[in-house]
Order: structure tokens, then sequence, then C-alpha cells
């Protein structure tokens, strides 16, 4: 199984959508993503409600993403949650 750590941070599968996130979210205060910005677990200080509005739009469109390729993928095993 793979971990949901691997998946979304590490995972080469996904390191296209992973650096579009990546580029998105560098002008809002997040020089690299990690797994607690992608699950929006830390804040950078000070983050305007508009830049968190953009930090949400972001990272759900990434988790989309890999929701989707997933989906298509034949053979992956379950995400290994904890």
């Amino acid at each position: 199984m793979e971990s949901v750590e691997h998946t979304l941070v590490h995972c080469l599968r996904y390191s296209a959508a992973r650096q579009t996130l990546s580029s998105a979210l560098q002008p809002i205060g997040y020089p690299h993503v990690t797994l607690s910005s992608i699950l929006c677990a830390t804040l950078p200080p000070g983050l305007t409600r508009n830049n968190r509005s953009l930090l949400l739009r972001h990272t759900n469109a990434f988790l989309d993403a890999i929701d989707a390729t997933r989906k298509a993928a034949i053979g992956l095993l379950p995400l290994d949650a904890g």
C-alpha cells in the first residue's frame, strides 16, 4: 500500500500536479509543498482571507487531480491512511 504522504508529496506519478500546486502556492507564502500544506494543517503567518481561499482552491484542485489519476489507473492499491 502507498502511504498518503508518499502519494501526495513524493510519488513521481503525481509530480506534474504537485509542481502545478507548488507554483500556485509560492506567491502566497509556501516555498515548498509539504503534507501539512497540502492538507492545510498549517498556515503561514499573516495569511489573508483571500489567500486562504486561493490556498483551498489550489489544494482542492491538486487533490482532485490525484483522485482522477488514481481512478483512471489500473491496479493501484488503496492508500494506507495510517
